[in-house]
């Protein structure tokens, strides 16, 4: 049984979550060991399915339908092939067994074996060996050599955007493409290649690229219309017909505020960070609400990849805007369960940007959601910094 095992669980999955591989864990029984044998238990059968090596579910029952799957053994010094035998036998309801050709030379009762796969070839560790932790980051030694030496498919992205980013920094001062707030992510784009467009998947080969100036004091996370079909407000229209003001400058009716939950805006405008879902409220009188479900996926799936950049912006002498590209703040998988305590302590607001256009019908540049500087590190531990 893994809650037996003589290693931490939680630290190898640290170990191979810093290095983006998936693994799966075995602990023999001195029963076990004997016999040459051991059970497949559910996470394990989900990791060999799931890392494309043997799926059980469609495994017949008996020797003939046995499947062996070629693998090497990490050890303390060296890495011997071995094989793994994966079979349903046809007695005990043929619950799924493996078995690792060799392992008792490699471990005793109780040890914690933790399997992953490269490049579709199968790894087993022994994590419970001291000489193989402790070695585990060395890229002389039998583990270290494998798992440092991978580089994921997310990680050679990252190299060749980090490399056209420098590249552009290398440019010095460019002039923005576009006027106005949208004209550094759009001369950005524009300069890696990138076509506007209003997709919401990520925008450069699985990694998602946000763009501010530095002066900026908040990162846009996403932008999530409320559910109006829940709420008391029904569409932005209503909205911004009922809520909104008259802006003279612009001679029109509109909705511009950025909401906190720890205090009202001077128009009474907050955010309401209950349990299930957030409500933009005005005056304690419930407007338009958010599932806290549907934010908190909306994050994780804008954010399992992010390039932040950052430029210096100036005015050029015939008074158009330019940039310079100078750093960047790359993160990963961030912490979803961090996204409403972060609302109600502030951290995480959203900005409402409604307005009539010509002709009075209602329009809005989307409900955004965005994090402060000072909470961007509760929500995305551990970024990688890069100057340009």
């Amino acid at each position: 049984m893994l809650s037996n095992a003589t290693f931490q669980i939680e630290r190898a999955l640290n170990y191979f979550a810093d290095h983006d591989l998936e693994v799966g864990f075995l602990s023999p029984t001195a029963t076990g060991l004997e016999k040459s044998i051991m059970d497949a238990h559910g996470d394990l059968r989900a990791f060999l399915r799931d890392a494309g090596v043997h799926d059980f579910d469609s495994q017949g029952q008996g020797p003939e339908a046995k499947v062996i799957v070629e693998a090497t053994f990490l050890g303390d010094l060296e890495a011997p092939d071995t094989s793994v035998s994966l079979y349903r036998p046809r007695t005990k309801a043929g619950d799924p067994r493996i078995w690792v050709r060799g392992l008792r030379e490699w471990a005793t009762p109780g040890n914690l074996l933790a399997l992953f796969v490269i490049d579709q070839h199968l790894y087993i560790t022994n994590l419970s060996d001291p000489s193989v932790w402790e070695a585990r980051e060395d890229p002389d030694s039998p583990l270290g050599a494998v798992v440092c030496g991978f580089a994921s498919e997310e990680d050679i992205v990252a190299d060749e955007l980090l490399g056209k980013l420098r590249g552009i920094a290398r440019m010095g001062w460019v002039a923005s493409q576009r006027v106005g707030d949208t004209g550094i992510g759009f001369t950005l784009e524009s300069l890696l290649g990138i076509a506007a467009n209003s997709s919401r998947s990520p925008d450069y080969k699985g990694i998602e690229l946000k763009s501010a100036r530095r002066a900026g004091g908040r990162n846009n996370l996403f932008a999530k219309t409320p559910d109006w079909s829940r709420s008391p407000v029904s569409r932005t229209a209503d909205l911004l017909a009922q809520h909104g003001y008259y802006a003279s400058a612009k001679d029109r009716r509109q909705l511009f505020a950025t909401v906190y939950a720890t205090h009202a805006t001077p128009a009474g405008f907050s955010l309401d960070a209950g349990d299930a879902d957030t409500w933009l409220t005005r005056s304690g009188k419930n407007l338009a609400v958010w599932s806290n479900a549907e934010l908190r996926q909306s994050l994780q799936a804008k954010h399992a990849s992010t390039f932040w950049v950052k430029a210096t912006s100036r005015l050029a002498p015939d008074g158009t805007e330019e940039f310079l590209f100078d750093s960047v703040r790359y993160t990963r998988s961030p912490l979803v369960s961090a996204f409403v305590p972060l609302v109600r302590a502030g951290g995480i607001t959203v900005d409402l940007t409604c307005f009539e256009q010509d002709g009075g019908a209602a329009k809005d540049k989307g409900y955004l959601w965005k994090v402060t500087q000072t909470s961007f590190g509760s929500l995305f531990p551990k970024p990688a910094e890069f100057v340009l």
